[in-house]
């Protein structure tokens, strides 16, 4: 039994779930509840509202986002994703891509000034990218009045771009479906850096069949096959094989594997029967 409180970032709320497939029960605080309620939804993730006596998830992951690393117990991992989300993604991937390369997300000054760069270097003209044309402005008005839930993009040369903060907010930051339709359609990701060099968007493309065309090389990034933002746009060729090879290396580096799965569930059942021989 796990209980689950004070969760925030979007690797304890993945890891969590990835818990819950390992046939534990999940209790989410009510105060929680809200965070889970689109993964029950989506991907029928078995928990129930309320705490009981067990073990607290505080005690069983620990994140350390500058890294990445998230860790359950001694095992250490970039991510731990849920098998659920990446079988999803898999089954969705799109023969024919409707976009050659996409950023969707939020965009502070830092990202603004590395994507309009990036774009001067490709088709030596300045873009701002901030900038809304009037056409623009009546299409957001008419999606707004009529609550449609579509993204709205920004083309520039072959890039779109679709601006959100929506992934930062819950419920929609524990499941984004428009964010994540979008990269199933893409060829290529733009993956400027974050806060720390490493971006979660980086391995997202990845599950979604796209390449990551990243800012800087980061040590989480290693033994992927990517391009960077420094490259010419000529030069990037979207490959089945190099999709298929960065997949495969994705999914050991983020899900568990079966003796750690069966390590998890050992310790955990371990943690509990302390917490019943102490009532």
């Amino acid at each position: 039994m796990v209980n689950v409180t004070d969760v925030s970032l979007i690797q304890e709320i993945r890891a969590v779930q990835a818990l819950s497939e390992l046939n534990f029960e999940i209790n989410i605080s009510q105060e929680e509840q809200d965070k889970f309620r689109l993964l029950k939804y989506y991907f029928n993730m078995p928990y129930s509202v309320g705490l009981k006596e067990g073990v607290d998830i505080k005690n069983i992951i620990k994140i350390d986002h500058s890294q990445p690393i998230t860790s359950i117990f001694l095992i250490n991992k970039t991510l731990v994703f849920p098998k659920a989300i990446i079988t999803h993604l898999k089954l969705k991937w799109a023969k024919k891509r409707k976009y050659k390369i996409l950023f969707a997300g939020l965009i502070d000054a830092k990202r603004e000034e590395a994507i309009e760069k990036w774009l001067f270097a490709n088709y030596h003209r300045s873009y701002r990218i901030k900038h809304v044309t009037f056409g623009f402005k009546i299409k957001r008005k008419l999606f707004t009045m009529f609550n449609i839930e579509k993204p709205l993009l920004k083309k520039f040369g072959e890039l779109f771009i679709s601006r959100s903060n929506r992934g930062r907010i819950f419920p929609v930051k524990s499941w984004d479906k428009e964010y994540y339709n979008l990269l199933l359609k893409s060829k290529f990701i733009l993956c400027p850096s974050g806060v720390y060099i490493w971006t979660y968007r980086f391995f997202e493309s990845i599950l979604c069949g796209a390449i990551p065309i990243v800012e800087e090389p980061s040590p989480a990034y290693e033994g992927f096959k990517f391009y960077t933002m420094e490259e010419n746009l000529s030069n990037l060729e979207w490959k089945k094989e190099i999709v298929e090879y960065n997949y495969k290396l994705c999914l050991e580096r983020i899900t568990l594997s079966d003796s750690e799965a069966i390590y998890i569930q050992n310790k955990i059942q371990s943690l509990n029967n302390n917490c019943l021989k102490q009532e």
